[in-house]
């Protein structure tokens, strides 16, 4: 087992090597957009006293940012349990049923109050919006719920494949020698075993490890696509080794740079402005002070005492004249100019880190009672302003989760085995709020085609024939996201139609039926009429 902990220690090693030329970055963003966790990577979040920070533009537009998203990406019931043929969906029947009460599972199971998704996602997209990537862990507790953990970026390091995708997570991380032992019993090294009577609260250096299975060399006892190992780093003792079914890890990235597996985020982009703008706002708070309290400067010996003091608003100094009593005065120092202009330049700086977050993008729209085309002319902005970096958030965070999740319950029994055939039948999709804006595109014309189709019915009342009333609507609802539930079946409206069309026959047959006996009865009362 030895040579499976050298190894795993080994990889992380070149791990950290990979990613410490941005840890220095890492830090400076700490500070300026989420200090919340600038314990975890030794920063001050106030800075240090020669320069503290002094303005708030960096949480702001981030907070506003992963509220955006949150709300763009996971919106009620973001997962939809789909057959892989899109035509089984639409001609309904069990595999549209089966579909619905799977995703009603596995929505509510996301949604238990202890799976903790809902504080996960938000600081997994803090992490991501902020460093560039985010971790978080999923699992479930067996027999009772799911579970997910957000990772602090300063404690884990990420590898990936040929296809850039991570699969590879390693984290470092302290326990106390007493929670080891209740964690791993007996199989706790001898050395932390025999310190837990006298040093109990003794810091050890845990190392988990979860990789593909092959990449580690050394005995394995699981056959399971990913190996789980953790080790004591100190004495490189092998605590416990399992697997995974699936990456049990959503790692997203919110822009690629270079070969490096570690993303780039819109702060990397604009630190060297929010660190110009806290520059700016600490000049600009002296300059502010200057002005509403200026210092003075009187006559040495006008006072018994003479006043020394650093210069700060409000100060007094004395000075030594030896001129005419006139000039014997109290006097101001020079306030400082150019005040309103150094305050519009770092108003102009604050809205350019507010442009690189997209924080005008995502407020609420002047007018809230907006028609159906500016909603769409909205959501299609959205899109195009952040389809990339969405588009990577869905690919690298959602799917995965919901693909995890849908596992987990499935070999929980939460979700029972469809009757008519497998598993391997369904998927997972995620659907989102700004992910439907080619769809929206396809809504907006259809809707002025429609508008289009009217005009032309008012001088050619043959022109409404060419719409297909029951595609349209099926289109529609696509196009805005409306469940499938809400629409009937192919092979429901065709069975109403034939119906409709068998009813009208019926009558169409009665009512000749009636002609012909009133027919027949002129016939007769003429006939008798004729023979009288």
């Amino acid at each position: 087992m030895t040579d499976t902990a050298n190894s795993i220690i080994q990889r992380w090693s070149e791990l950290l090597s990979e990613r410490s030329a941005r840890e220095d970055k890492w830090r400076k963003l700490v500070r300026y957009f989420f200090p919340q966790e600038a314990e975890n990577w030794g920063v001050n979040p106030d800075g240090p006293p020669t320069s503290p920070t002094v303005d708030d533009t960096g949480r702001e537009v981030l907070d506003n940012l992963v509220a955006g998203l949150d709300e763009m990406l996971f919106r009620r019931d973001p997962f939809e349990v789909v057959p892989r043929d899109d035509r089984a969906m639409e001609m309904g029947g069990y595999a549209a049923e089966w579909a619905a009460y799977a995703t009603h599972n596995l929505n509510a199971a996301i949604d238990h109050p202890r799976s903790g998704w809902t504080t996960a996602r938000q600081s997994v997209l803090r992490s991501t919006a902020g460093l560039g990537h985010g971790c978080m862990f999923i699992s479930d507790v067996p027999g009772k719920h799911l579970i997910c953990k957000y990772e602090p970026a300063s404690e884990i390091v990420i590898g990936e494949n040929a296809y850039g995708i991570v699969d590879t997570r390693m984290r470092r991380y302290p326990m106390t020698v007493r929670q080891v032992v209740e964690t791993w019993g007996d199989r706790a090294s001898p050395r932390v075993r025999q310190r837990l009577e006298k040093y109990p609260g003794e810091k050890v250096t845990i190392l988990h490890s979860v990789h593909p299975r092959w990449e580690v060399p050394g005995a394995s006892r699981t056959r399971m696509p990913w190996a789980s190992v953790y080790i004591e780093e100190d004495t490189k003792h092998l605590l416990d080794e399992g697997g995974f079914i699936e990456f049990p890890f959503v790692v997203p990235r919110w822009d690629r740079s270079g070969c490096s597996a570690y993303g780039w985020s819109p702060g990397m982009t604009v630190l060297d402005e929010v660190i110009r703008v806290n520059a700016m706002g600490r000049t600009n708070l002296k300059a502010g002070q200057y002005t509403a309290e200026p210092e003075v400067y009187v006559p040495d010996g006008m006072f018994r005492r003479g006043l020394s003091q650093a210069r700060r608003p409000g100060a007094v100094h004395s000075y030594s004249t030896n001129v005419a009593a006139a000039n014997a005065e109290v006097r101001k120092w020079p306030s400082a100019e150019g005040l309103p202009f150094l305050l519009e330049y770092e108003h102009d700086r604050r809205n350019a880190i507010r442009e690189a977050y997209f924080y005008f993008l995502l407020q609420p729209p002047e007018s809230p009672n907006m028609t159906a085309t500016e909603w769409i002319g909205r959501r299609q902005q959205m899109a195009r302003r952040m389809g990339a970096p969405v588009g990577r958030l869905e690919q690298e965070m959602a799917e995965p989760a919901g693909k995890r999740f849908f596992g987990l319950l499935i070999r929980a029994g939460v979700i029972e085995p469809p009757q008519e055939g497998s598993f391997a039948d369904y998927d997972v999709e995620f659907r989102s709020v700004i992910s439907q804006g080619k769809e929206l595109a396809v809504a907006e014309s259809i809707q002025r085609t429609l508008e289009g189709a009217a005009l032309v019915a008012q001088f050619d009342p043959r022109a409404a024939a060419v719409v297909d009333s029951e595609e349209t609507i099926r289109e529609l609802a696509k196009a805005f996201g409306a469940p499938l539930k809400v629409l009937a079946s192919r092979e429901r409206v065709q069975a109403m139609r034939e119906a409709e069309a068998k009813q009208q026959q019926m009558a169409a047959l009665g009512q000749t039926a009636i002609t012909g006996a009133t027919v027949a009865k002129l016939a007769a009362d003429a006939e008798s009429t004729y023979a009288g």
